[in-house]
């Protein structure tokens, strides 16, 4: 039974991989990153028998050829290369990368509101993908997220660019014990990606860390239903459902 639960496992880890390509061939270089995170990310965690450990591991070093050696990388980060058959490695790079990308779009939009709260003289527009970005997060906030949603429609770019940045953010708010404001970027996130397990996943943490069980539990229930079989979230939900027993939670 542990070795079919893993077997199944390798599969959903290539089927992810898989998705990552197909970004990077439509040129959405935000969506094939940020997945492609996630994977080796989950690929850490995942027991795996040696043969499909390896099959998997020939998948990731062959989809870092094809990101490295894609136009829409050159043109972002140069001719860098990732290190075959080091998943660890990897992720610390790609998460570099991320980062890399995060700040710079960031500071782009930023400077961008500055300058149009500042004067009215005629300066180079933003990316259509990033204006997107921009007015929808402002949205979410003034309009509400159905208004938000129909700014972006399906601009995938737009899309995977808010994934990125709700999502990092929200992670980094965690770690830094800023829990509610995590919790805001992750519902930012899960306002235009409502069927993303991950995203209700670390939402779901997000309540841990606070303490908040049944926030938590129900969360991960939310993530579950998108995806059955979510290893990740059943395991997380087992771990919630153990903490919320414990005499010292009931006390809380």
């Amino acid at each position: 039974m542990a070795d079919a639960v893993r077997r199944d496992d390798a599969v959903q880890i290539l089927r992810k991989l898989d998705e990552s390509r197909m970004h990077m061939k439509k040129g959405h270089l935000h969506g094939c990153l940020h997945l492609f995170r996630d994977t080796l990310e989950r690929i850490l965690r995942t027991p795996m028998i040696p043969a499909d450990e390896k099959m998997v591991r020939e998948a990731v070093n062959g989809l870092q050829q094809d990101i490295s050696a894609s136009r829409a990388f050159l043109d972002e980060f140069g001719p860098v290369s990732f290190r075959d058959n080091d998943i660890k490695t990897s992720l610390d790079f790609l998460r570099q990368m991320l980062q890399i990308q995060v700040d710079e779009l960031s500071t782009s939009v930023t400077t961008r509101q500055d300058s149009d709260e500042s004067d009215n003289t005629e300066s180079p527009s933003p990316g259509a993908a990033e204006q997107k970005v921009k007015e929808a997060l402002d949205m979410i906030e003034k309009e509400g997220a159905d208004r938000a949603r129909e700014a972006v429609g399906n601009d995938e770019e737009a899309l995977a660019m808010i994934l990125q940045i709700c999502n990092t953010t929200g992670i980094e708010y965690r770690k830094a014990g800023l829990f509610d404001r995590a919790i805001t970027e992750f519902r930012k996130a899960l306002f235009f990606h409502p069927q993303d397990e991950g995203l209700y996943y670390n939402l779901a943490r997000a309540f841990m860390e606070k303490k908040d069980w049944g926030q938590a539990e129900q969360t991960i229930l939310e993530g579950l239903k998108t995806n059955p079989d979510f290893q990740e979230g059943k395991a997380l939900l087992k771990y919630i459902r153990f903490q919320a027993s414990a005499p010292e939670a009931r006390a809380e």
